[in-house]
């Protein structure tokens, strides 16, 4: 579940944990893994079970994409497209208001309040 809306997490827990760190995202690395992602439902499911099945991911993706700062707000029209252009460019507009980067722990505990630039250390410490 936590990976829903976030695909790239795997990489960066298993880059962590191989000991090298995972590299820092940009809004255009979080925009491709989400369109990568999403065009697999596609081909794996076919186009109609994909399209129906991709709706949450791409209204996860969408706002992952606004609590980084970027813009969700096209939810609706992209989760309801069956256009999958017009899902992915909706999905490379929404992460290019991202700035960044994005290091593992901002982007594996971003639900646990952490902000851009803050990391777990900074938690730690203060708890």
């Amino acid at each position: 579940r936590a990976a829903l809306g976030r695909p790239w997490l795997v990489g960066e827990i298993a880059a962590d944990l191989a000991g090298g760190g995972a590299p820092a995202l940009l809004g255009p690395d979080l925009a491709d893994a989400a369109i990568e992602h999403y065009e697999f439902l596609l081909s794996a499911l076919g186009p109609d079970k994909g399209l129906r099945h991709a709706r949450k991911h791409v209204l996860a993706y969408l706002e992952e994409a606004a609590r980084r700062g970027g813009d969700g707000g096209e939810a609706i029209r992209l989760v309801t497209s069956e256009a999958p252009q017009t899902v992915i460019s909706g999905l490379r507009c929404a992460f290019a208001g991202v700035s960044g980067p994005w290091f593992t722990a901002a982007a594996a505990h971003g639900s646990a309040g952490l902000s851009p630039g803050q990391d777990q250390r900074s938690i730690e410490v203060a708890a």
